[in-house]
């Protein structure tokens, strides 16, 4: 029987190549199947997220291939892809600490801030005036609540330009009432006021009542117009500065005995004049804004006394009036000196 069976194996002995041939395929077909799934498996691996990078690569409008082929940026460079079938290495593990730190700033930070101001015109201006808003007096519309200065020009003869710059000039003061003066005082002789300036003036001798200060008769000019009378019965005793005049110059705020005084003033002979009833009447109240002599040689006396007056006295101008004198002053009155006077 072995011999039999050693005959059957010497006859097939193509039968042992076979079974060989067969081991080595299937060897093969293990190592192919082992390969297929390595790549599959490699295909199959998820790429781990970039970590941020520490530092910041401008992106090239240019793109060029890398040396395994592909774009620039598309590859995980924690990923290393094998170089041959079959093997793969596994992606590099970051630390926290790694990927918690901010990038690198390689260029100055930007500002949150805008580099100008708001130019919206409803966002009110952040600057803050140091001037001055200026702010233009007006004349006051009440009354006055201060006497006027008490500091009086020096009374010494000077050029009437001088004078009338150190006159103050102010508002004038309402409120003027006729009984605001007192009349006319009466001396030891019994002679008032107004007698004793007829008397003064007179460039004849006075004729008076028997047993009395009244004059009867005389011969006067009128200092304002230059006409001559001798009945003084047509004449009147007048204020140079008139009453109303005084009072609204500052003559409001003076005692009674000081307004009585400025009446009945004969210690200065500019303050009382011997006036014809005619142009007494029609100058008024008025100041030399309103109103100058008709005569015009006597406009330059008319505005030194005027002038002597309100010096004396602390009394004051608006403006319309001191500017009408400088006026006068320049136009007609060129070089005009005031007399010295005495405090009253």
């Amino acid at each position: 029987m072995n011999h039999r069976c050693g005959e059957q194996r010497a006859q097939h002995p193509w039968r042992h190549s076979i079974v060989a041939i067969g081991i080595v395929a299937s060897l093969a077909m293990l190592t192919m199947v082992a390969s297929c799934s390595n790549k599959r498996i490699a295909s199959d691996v998820t790429l781990a997220p970039l970590p941020p990078s520490q530092t910041t690569t401008p992106r090239s409008t240019t793109t060029s291939l890398s040396t395994n082929g592909s774009a620039p940026g598309t590859s995980n460079p924690n990923v290393t892809r094998p170089s041959t079938a079959g093997t793969m290495k596994p992606p590099t593990s970051v630390s926290p600490s790694a990927t918690a730190q901010p990038p690198t700033q390689t260029s100055a930070p930007l500002s949150t801030q805008p580099t100008t101001a708001p130019t919206s015109p409803f966002v009110p201006p952040t600057t803050t005036k140091t001037t001055t808003s200026v702010t233009v007096p007006t004349p006051p519309t009440t009354k006055p609540t201060v006497p006027p200065p008490t500091t009086l020009p020096t009374p010494r003869p000077g050029p009437a330009t001088d004078l009338l710059a150190a006159i103050p000039v102010s508002a004038e003061h309402g409120g003027f009432r006729n009984n605001a003066f007192g009349g006319w005082t009466t001396d030891g002789a019994g002679c008032d006021t107004s007698e004793r300036v007829l008397i003064r003036d007179s460039t004849a001798t006075v004729k008076l009542e028997h047993k009395s200060c009244r004059v009867r008769a005389g011969r006067w000019v009128s200092v304002w117009d230059q006409s001559t009378w001798t009945d003084p019965a047509r004449l009147s005793v007048t204020q140079v500065v008139p009453l109303s005049e005084a009072w609204q110059s500052g003559a409001w705020s003076w005692s009674q005995q000081r307004r009585d005084a400025f009446v009945n003033d004969t210690s200065d002979q500019r303050s009382l004049a011997v006036i014809a009833d005619s142009v007494n009447q029609s100058r008024g109240d008025r100041d030399p804004a309103g109103w100058l002599p008709p005569s015009g040689g006597q406009v330059c006396r008319y505005i030194a006394d005027w002038l002597s007056i309100k010096a004396r006295w602390g009394l004051t101008m608006d403006s319309v009036e001191s500017s009408r004198i400088g006026t006068v002053l320049n136009d007609q009155c060129p070089g005009l000196v005031v007399g010295s006077w005495s405090s009253p």
